[in-house]
């Protein structure tokens, strides 16, 4: 397989709805509202396309759309940023995780300069802390409510 990444444009705004509102995927995001079309649409033109503290590629594997991964609270001053992933549950298993997630941080450390690589996960999310501690992640603290 071999993986490419592409930044978020208009055409791929319908499959990055559809995965985020599926609900394998709705119950691990840190807000659980279903996104409309509309509500999409708005979100991409007024806010995703002028606010640049936050980047979001999709991830190709032969132009078919598999995932995307977010690069968000860009801290340019103290290096560091926070990063996110969704594979589509129909893509689980095959690979894509890991060389989404592994890209995504290359591209934030060798292409953005970060030193500061963070992700924030629930702690009953098993599948996904799995990988990430494949990919290099530690533990640092748990958050309470």
């Amino acid at each position: 397989m071999k993986l490419t990444l592409i930044p978020l444009n208009k055409r791929y705004l319908e499959f990055l709805r559809n995965v985020r509102n599926h609900p394998q995927i709705n119950e691990y995001l840190f807000t659980d509202a279903r996104i409309s079309k509309n509500i999409q649409e708005k979100w991409y033109k007024n806010r995703y396309l002028k606010d640049k503290s936050y980047l979001i590629f999709v991830a190709l594997d032969k132009n078919v759309p598999v995932g995307y991964g977010q690069i968000i609270h860009l801290d340019w001053l103290h290096r560091s940023c926070e990063v996110g992933f969704c594979i589509t549950p129909k893509a689980w298993g095959m690979g894509y995780g890991e060389n989404l997630v592994k890209k995504i941080v290359d591209h934030v450390i060798k292409k953005l300069k970060m030193h500061r690589v963070y992700l924030e996960i629930f702690t009953d999310n098993k599948r996904a802390i799995k990988l990430y501690e494949k990919c290099g992640f530690k533990k640092e603290g748990i958050l309470q409510d």
